[in-house]
């Protein structure tokens, strides 16, 4: 179980950060077994946002997912989405600190319990966790916890493609949606 303020090494270590005061916490609450992380795509956004509100585009890729219905991402005070694969999903975000809650990916009947992905200023961080199954331990590109693979995020930003295999000492990446 990680310990609020706690990361992940490329190893699969746990690693204590320290915390500054005021500093979003991140905790990962992990259903019984082991949890893998699931790719995603941040896309700029095509279009004009609304007043005070984040514009988010999730690319969810056809890799991997049985169900293209079976990823929701469920935002407090504003509701859950469903992702299609191989498509994009626009979820509007209020401004401010947020939490989401990400019920994941149903692999034979199994849901895992996702919690506390947080949004930190405009900064969003996204963690997408679900139990491997047959589709999830395959050999990729990833960082092995607990014998299991976590798989980097993908963001892409208006900078274009982020550069995930250098220096990039946790396995989550921030996800900018300024």
């Amino acid at each position: 179980m990680l310990r609020i303020g706690d990361g992940i090494s490329p190893t699969g270590r746990r690693v204590r950060r320290a915390m500054a005061p005021g500093a979003a916490l991140l905790l990962l609450a992990f259903a019984a077994g082991c949890v893998a992380v699931r790719e995603v795509e941040l896309k700029p956004p095509p279009g004009n946002v609304p007043p005070g509100m984040a514009d988010l585009w999730i690319a969810v890729p056809e890799t991997g997912l049985r169900d293209p219905a079976a990823l929701a991402l469920e935002v407090e005070g504003v509701g859950r989405c469903y992702l299609r694969a191989g498509a994009l999903n626009r979820l509007f975000l209020p401004p401010g600190p947020r939490s989401l809650r990400l019920p994941g990916l149903r692999q034979e009947g199994d849901n895992a319990r996702i919690r506390h992905v947080f949004e930190e200023g405009r900064t969003l961080r996204l963690i997408l966790l679900s139990r491997p199954g047959p589709d999830s331990t395959r050999a990729a590109p990833g960082v092995a916890l607990r014998g299991r693979r976590i798989y980097r995020l993908t963001p892409i930003t208006r900078d274009g493609l982020a550069d995930l295999q250098s220096n990039s000492p946790l396995p989550w990446v921030t996800l900018s949606t300024k």
